[in-house]
């Protein structure tokens, strides 16, 4: 699945970015997690970690998502735990790359751990 940005400056905006040299515009998607209406897209940043950003600041130009991932749907304002960090994920729907979500850190590492994120993240991607 690809998506571009819709509008740069409001993507700049609504995530808070202060570096903003060259953005990247286009990405491709790892994974959409949803809880309750708020849809995030997990992305790769071509020079940068994995990143968790709400579908709101995107257009999807190519829908086909990889015929190995999966669709997990854990309940409604489902939160997942991890006994390394002391705040919960909240999440329904899970649809992505398996190991994404079976790993109990990953999600959280995109969070606060961004580099464990990424080298967790490269170590799937290069299998």
């Amino acid at each position: 699945m690809k998506i571009k940005i819709k509008d740069i400056d409001l993507f700049i905006k609504g995530n808070g970015i202060i570096m903003f040299n060259n953005i990247q515009q286009y990405f491709d998607v790892l994974a959409i997690i949803q809880h309750k209406k708020k849809i995030k897209f997990l992305v790769k940043e071509e020079y940068g970690f994995p990143r968790l950003y709400d579908s709101i600041y995107f257009d999807i130009i190519d829908s086909k998502i990889n015929s190995d991932w999966i669709y997990r749907f854990f309940g409604y304002n489902n939160k997942l735990k991890n006994k390394k960090y002391m705040f919960d994920f909240y999440i329904d729907t899970y649809i992505g790359i398996k190991d994404f979500i079976e790993d109990p850190d990953f999600l959280f590492n995109v969070i606060d751990d961004p580099r464990e994120a990424e080298l967790f993240c490269y170590n799937v991607i290069k299998k």
